[in-house]
């Protein structure tokens, strides 16, 4: 049987938000820690495996949960350049989805995703 753990020293993330930088890490190296392939995958070191999505925060991904950034250009909302792509990622992890992602890399190959039609002459090939 397990001893009880003592609340008062064990920290909680209860009630508080995780910032933005430490949801990209957990999303990426974080998660390669945890599943222990950090020295594999999750960031784009020299002789990783190149895992990654191409994502659009524009309207022409058909997500409507999302403020895209073409709604922003309409409004005059502007952004910091050093804060406007953290904007638009935030954006994406919190309402964003598969409507707004544009191309799937897995092992540096491009596998899937919006943009994608599927063995065109046994190439991937772009839609138009």
């Amino acid at each position: 049987m397990h001893a009880p753990i003592d609340s008062s020293t064990t920290s909680t993330y209860e009630g508080r938000q995780l910032p933005l930088a430490t949801l990209l890490h957990l999303a990426t190296l974080g998660g390669a820690q945890v599943c222990g392939l950090e020295d594999r995958i999750g960031s784009f070191a020299p002789g990783k495996a190149f895992d990654a999505l191409v994502v659009s925060v524009h309207d022409d991904a058909g997500n409507p949960g999302l403020w895209g950034a073409d709604i922003d250009r309409e409004l005059h909302v502007e952004y910091p350049k050093d804060k406007e792509i953290e904007v638009w990622l935030e954006r994406f992890l919190f309402t964003g989805d598969d409507r707004n992602i544009k191309r799937v890399y897995v092992q540096g190959r491009w596998i899937g995703g919006a943009e994608w039609v599927p063995y065109v002459s046994g190439r991937n090939s772009l839609v138009n």
